[in-house]
C-alpha cells in the first residue's frame, strides 16, 4: 500500500503543477513581451536625449557666436591685450561646430545643415579675425573693406536662415521621438496591466478547477465509504490513475469483502438456529 500510496501522490502533485505551470508560463512570457518593451522605450528615451544634446551644442554655437560678435565689436572700440584675450577665446568656437556635426551623423538632412552651419562658422572665424588683426594693426581701410564685404554682410542671414532651419528639423524630430516614447509607455503599461489580470484569471480558474475535480472526486470517494455499511448499491470506481482512484478500488473491495462477511455470517446463523 505505501508504494501505492506515494506514486499515487506522485501523481497528484504532477497533476497540481501542471495546472499551477500555466499561470506561470503566462506569466513568464508577460515578462519577456515587458522586456522587450522597456527595451524599445529606453532607446526612445536615449534618441529624445540625443536630441536634447544636439539642440543644446547647437544653441551654444549660437550664444558663442554672439559673444564672439560682441568681443569683436568690443575690440575695435578699444584694442588692448584684455579685448585681445577675450575675442581670441570668443573666436574659437569651431570645436562646438565639429561637436554638433558629429551629434547629427546618421542624419543626411541634419548632417548636410550642420555641415553648412560649420562651413559659416569658419568663415565667421576668419573674417573677424581677420578684421581684428587689421584693427590690431591700425590698418582700418582693411578692415572696413573687410567687414562691409558682401559676404561678412551676408554672413549674418546666412547663419541664421541655416540655424532656423537645423532648430525646426530637430525640434520636429524631437517631437516625434517624444510622441513615440510616450507611445511606447502607454504600450508597456497597457501590457503589464492586461497581462497581470489575464494571469491572475489564469491563477484563479486553473485553482478552481482543480480543485473542483478533487472535491467531485472526494465526494464519490466519500459515497463508496458510506455504501460499505449499508445495502445501497455502490457507486461505479473513479476513473482515473491517481491515489484517489486507488482508495476508491480499495473501498469497493473492502465493501465486496465486508458484504460477503455478512452474507456468510446470516447463512451461519440460520444453519444454527436450524441444528
Amino acid at each position: 500500500m505505501r508504494l501505492i500510496r506515494d506514486a499515487g501522490l506522485s501523481r497528484i502533485r504532477t497533476q497540481a503543477f501542471a495546472l499551477g505551470a500555466i499561470p506561470v508560463v503566462f506569466f513568464l512570457l508577460l515578462l519577456s513581451a515587458v522586456g522587450v518593451l522597456r527595451s524599445q522605450t529606453e532607446n526612445a528615451a536615449a534618441l529624445v536625449q540625443h536630441t536634447d544634446e544636439v539642440l543644446g551644442v547647437e544653441g551654444n554655437l549660437t550664444s558663442s557666436l554672439i559673444r564672439a560678435s560682441i568681443a569683436v565689436n568690443r575690440f575695435v572700440k578699444r584694442p588692448d591685450a584684455a579685448h585681445k584675450r577675450t575675442l581670441r577665446s570668443a573666436l574659437g568656437i569651431e570645436p562646438l561646430a565639429r561637436d554638433l556635426l558629429l551629434l547629427v551623423g546618421g542624419n543626411t538632412a541634419q548632417e548636410r545643415r550642420a555641415a553648412a552651419i560649420a562651413v559659416l562658422t569658419r568663415e565667421f572665424v576668419d573674417t573677424y579675425g581677420a578684421a581684428a588683426a587689421a584693427y590690431a594693426a591700425h590698418d582700418l581701410r582693411k578692415a572696413s573693406r573687410i567687414l562691409n564685404s558682401t559676404r561678412a554682410q551676408g554672413l549674418s542671414s546666412a547663419w541664421t536662415t541655416q540655424t532656423s532651419a537645423f532648430e525646426s528639423a530637430e525640434t520636429a524630430l524631437r517631437a516625434d521621438r517624444w510622441a513615440k516614447l510616450h507611445a511606447q509607455y502607454q504600450e508597456s503599461a497597457l501590457v503589464l496591466a492586461f497581462g497581470s489580470v489575464i494571469a491572475i484569471g489564469l491563477t484563479m480558474l486553473s485553482a478552481i478547477a482543480f480543485g473542483r475535480r478533487i472535491v467531485a472526486r472526494v465526494e464519490r470517494l466519500a459515497a463508496a465509504v458510506r455504501g460499505m455499511t449499508g445495502e445501497a448499491v455502490l457507486p461505479d470506481v473513479i476513473e482515473g490513475d491517481d491515489e484517489i482512484v486507488e482508495l476508491d478500488r480499495a473501498y469497493h473491495e473492502m465493501a465486496q469483502i465486508m458484504r460477503d462477511r455478512e452474507t456468510q455470517l446470516e447463512k451461519y446463523l440460520l444453519l444454527a438456529k436450524h441444528a
